[in-house]
């Protein structure tokens, strides 16, 4: 049993060695910073400790960081935590290091090792852990994930991003039409057979109704190290939202929650009210089940968890307005926010991962969401607009703002834009 493993670890490594994924240029760091889900340690915070850590007292691991996008990520936003970017590929770590050269960083420290290997390594503690699209390639999830439960800090968490089985059955088919056309051709050689295969594909063909090449492949910016990663990839399998929570419970972890909460709920779909009815009484990981199948299109599951029952909560809009502060993750949406005058105006975003949000913005909804700076309590916040309002002419009681508020919270929160820490 032990040869299969090696081989497969193996053929993973020289992958990522021959084809570096995400393809990244060190030079474009002077341009951008490339931002990760997982890699939001102000998100993460927030669930893991209700914003009490401090961001620069924590040390971090980016277990399988490719590239290093969220390893550049995090040491960006705090300077002075500890930053450990490991990955079995020395190329991949090679571009992580010149990026973090390009940006001035002195807190990644890169090894060069297999995530497996981490319990001789003598690396840990970790307070928080990214693990972003790697057990899902390994020979033994469940043993990769232990590996990184044995290194986490007793009150750490993680933050995980794994395939979902369901919207990348069109995947599946097309590797499956690699394998039989190429046999054991070099990997190279493969390449080049991907690309015409993807070239002639029937527009009518699931891979293409679902518009995968536009959604995981864009071969613009991903190109051959793309094709490989997606479709060529020598180990790679997926899992259901059942199977998530059975995997995390394997583990003694518990699910935190999803980065897309929106997109796991039935009521975020058509239905009728007695397909809501059914689906309201069901158990939570049931309601999720239900509303992946409903959706039909996930591709991935991002989410963060924590060891099982140590006690931990995270902030919510139930606690007293002066107890929370909350907070608006997404960079660009934070910044438009912040620049809303109080005049009512059309919101609307489209996101590519299958929702969208459309709010018909009042004069009280703008100053309130102009008024979410990270620091100031939903109290503050409160006052913060009825102040704006009222050197607006604009005449509003208490308690129209907080009705204002619980509904675009609700919105913002389920879509994952808005989360709460403690005052």
């Amino acid at each position: 049993m032990g040869e299969p493993r090696l081989d497969l670890e193996a053929a993973v490594a020289a992958q990522y060695v021959s084809y570096p994924f995400p393809p990244r240029d060190p030079a474009e760091e002077e341009r951008r910073l490339i931002t990760t889900t997982l890699g939001d340690l102000e998100r993460a915070s927030d669930l893991l400790w209700g914003g009490r850590r401090r961001l620069d007292t924590l040390r971090v691991l980016d277990a399988g960081c490719g590239t290093g996008d969220s390893t550049i990520y995090m040491a960006a936003q705090a300077p002075r935590a500890q930053v450990v970017a490991l990955d079995a590929s020395a190329a991949s770590l090679a571009v992580t290091r010149q990026r973090a050269q390009a940006r001035g960083l002195a807190n990644v420290e890169i090894v060069n090792a297999s995530l497996l290997d981490l319990p001789g390594l003598g690396l840990g503690p970790f307070d928080y852990v990214v693990c972003s699209g790697v057990l899902h390639h390994l020979p033994d999830p469940p043993a990769g994930l232990r590996v990184l439960v044995d290194v986490l800090h007793p009150y750490g968490g993680l933050g995980l991003m794994l395939y979902a089985r369901h919207g990348r059955v069109p995947v599946y088919q097309v590797q499956e039409l690699l394998r039989r056309l190429s046999g054991a051709a070099p990997l190279a050689e493969r390449v080049t057979l991907a690309a015409e295969v993807l070239a002639v594909l029937p527009e009518r063909h699931l891979f293409k109704v679902a518009r995968l090449e536009q959604q995981v492949l864009d071969l613009s910016v991903y190109g051959d190290a793309g094709l490989v990663d997606l479709l060529l990839h020598a180990c790679d399998r997926a899992y259901t939202v059942e199977e998530v929570h059975a995997f995390l419970g394997a583990a003694s972890l518990e699910l935190l929650d999803f980065h897309r909460p929106v997109l796991y709920r039935p009521e975020s779909y058509p239905l009728t009210d007695a397909l809501r009815e059914r689906a309201a009484v069901l158990p939570e990981a049931e309601r999720q089940a239900v509303a992946e199948l409903l959706n039909g299109r996930m591709i991935k599951h991002e989410l963060y968890a924590a060891p099982a029952g140590d006690g931990r909560r995270a902030p919510g809009p139930q606690e007293p307005p002066s107890r929370v502060r909350p907070r608006l993750y997404e960079p660009g949406v934070a910044a438009w926010f912040r620049r809303l005058q109080p005049v009512a105006q059309p919101f609307r975003l489209e996101s590519t991962e299958g929702f969208t949000i459309t709010l018909d913005l009042s004069a009280a909804d703008c100053a309130l969401l102009a008024g979410v700076d990270g620091e100031r309590s939903l109290a503050s916040v409160l006052g913060h607009a009825a102040d704006v309002l009222r050197g607006a002419g604009i005449a509003t009681s208490t308690d129209d703002l907080e009705t204002a508020w619980a509904r675009l919270a609700g919105e913002l929160h389920a879509a994952g834009y808005l989360g709460y820490a403690w005052a």
